[in-house]
């Protein structure tokens, strides 16, 4: 009896070393990848920058488009839609609704296939031309990044979800030099949970990506400072309002988004690609009007926020063609994200509330491009719905901290109204409209 309680308790023992053994293993293991996740995507991210504007240069996509921009962007968006539509679906839009399904549904598990399949779309689809940004295809190929290494390792379920979390705060730190912002982006959109218990890997994470990114670019923020002052509490009234038709606007705009998709496959009769083609050639026309459409728009942001666009005919003719061309190319299901062109329009919005106001009330708005940046969080936040996010995004890439009062007035503003017109983001619209439903704040 005796002898059979030692056996026992000598089992017991030797399990349950064992499994201490096992779970020090996988920590260990944890960590490291936790770095390796962190730098990959500060390499994806420089990476996918670097060639995707080689090969817009190279295709002279980014201006009235020549023979040459037409033949070779068409090429280039034939060959990423026919991927998109024929072999990998998953690649279709930004991809960060992918992430957050993956992360609800499928344990975390990305295949290694789609993240390659959207590293290629991405690249091909934003050199074409098109109105959409490289920040959330940089997030979902990063957030594949972490799961595959998890999954490779052998990792438990609940640590990848962690490495793909880990893989977004990354990618976006380094697609725009934000850690502070892509950790709150991870926590607040990604997982749905700002309490989240990954919280020191993620912030980890963030930090070796923006370092990384930094090392290899340069350490400059995304766009020139500003160097605002309030002058006048009455500014605040002014600023309130670009918030208020952010939230109007940019409800209007993710609901053009959503008719789009539900219209243009039945006018097409399902066939995709036809679909994405036909956007190409209106995207090529708009490229003769109104060429600062095309693309992300990094360069017309800069110069809304440096108030070196000041013509309100000008902003409203930037705005409205960006508006339509974002609505066509994000609709059309091509792989491509939408934060940068969101910004734009937010920026154009902006700095033509202020342009107007600068004429109406001009001791009060001395500065339109403080309007422009306050436009660009406020409609980020109307169409996004990650509030926090939005204001720690537009600081960390002015580095600007006297506009912090006036961007949380508007953003606030935006996001609460944006709510009550039209609930949840364009990510979790699009899902719905798919069938598929995200998990959202209300259900954590």
């Amino acid at each position: 009896m005796k002898l059979s309680s030692k056996f026992t308790n000598l089992l017991r023992s030797s399990i349950l070393k064992k499994f201490l053994e096992n779970q020090m293993v996988e920590e260990r293991t944890y960590f490291i990848l936790t770095l390796i996740t962190g730098i990959s995507a500060a390499l994806v991210a420089v990476a996918l920058h670097k060639v995707t504007k080689y090969l817009t240069m190279m295709l002279g996509t980014s201006d009235s488009f020549t023979l040459r921009a037409f033949i070779g962007g068409g090429v280039a968006l034939l060959i990423s839609g026919y991927i998109t539509t024929r072999k990998y679906p998953s690649t279709s839009g930004s991809g960060i609704p992918g992430v957050k399904i993956a992360l609800a549904v499928y344990h975390g598990k990305i295949t290694y296939r789609s993240t390659i399949a959207k590293f290629i779309t991405s690249i091909l689809s934003l050199s074409s031309g098109f109105s959409l940004g490289r920040e959330g295809p940089t997030v979902a190929i990063t957030s594949g990044i972490g799961s595959a290494l998890g999954s490779f390792f052998h990792l438990s379920n609940r640590r990848i979800k962690s490495l793909v979390a880990i893989g977004s705060a990354g990618g976006i730190a380094a697609a725009f030099n934000t850690p502070i912002a892509a950790v709150v982006f991870t926590l607040e959109e990604v997982v749905g949970d700002l309490n989240a218990k990954m919280l020191g890997s993620i912030v980890i994470s963030s930090v070796i990506a923006s370092v990384v990114a930094q090392a290899l670019q340069g350490n400059v923020s995304t766009f020139a400072e500003l160097n605002y002052q309030l002058n006048d509490s009455r500014e605040i009234i002014l600023y309130a309002f670009v918030g208020i038709a952010a939230a109007l606007i940019g409800t209007l705009w993710v609901n053009s988004v959503l008719a789009f998709r539900k219209w243009g496959p039945k006018i097409f009769r399902n066939h995709r690609l036809s679909l994405i083609m036909s956007v190409f050639g209106i995207i090529s026309l708009i490229s003769y009007i109104n060429p600062q459409t095309l693309g992300s728009g990094h360069d017309t942001i800069e110069n809304t926020l440096l108030s070196l666009i000041l013509d309100w005919k000008v902003l409203l003719s930037l705005f409205a063609f960006k508006f339509i061309a974002t609505t066509l190319c994000y609709g059309s299901g091509v792989s491509g994200g939408l934060f940068m062109p969101t910004l734009l329009m937010g920026a154009t919005l902006g700095g033509l509330i202020g342009s107007v106001a600068k004429i109406v009330f001009p001791e009060l708005a001395a500065n339109t491009g403080a309007f422009a940046l306050i436009g660009m969080g406020a409609y980020f936040a109307a169409v996004i719905r990650s509030p926090f996010t939005s204001i720690l995004l537009i600081f960390e890439m002015t580095r600007d901290y006297n506009i912090i009062l006036p961007l949380m007035v508007a953003n606030i503003l935006a996001y609460l109204l944006a709510e009550k017109i039209h609930h949840g983001s364009i990510y979790e619209n699009i899902s719905e409209q798919d069938g598929i439903h995200l998990p959202s704040h209300e259900d954590n």
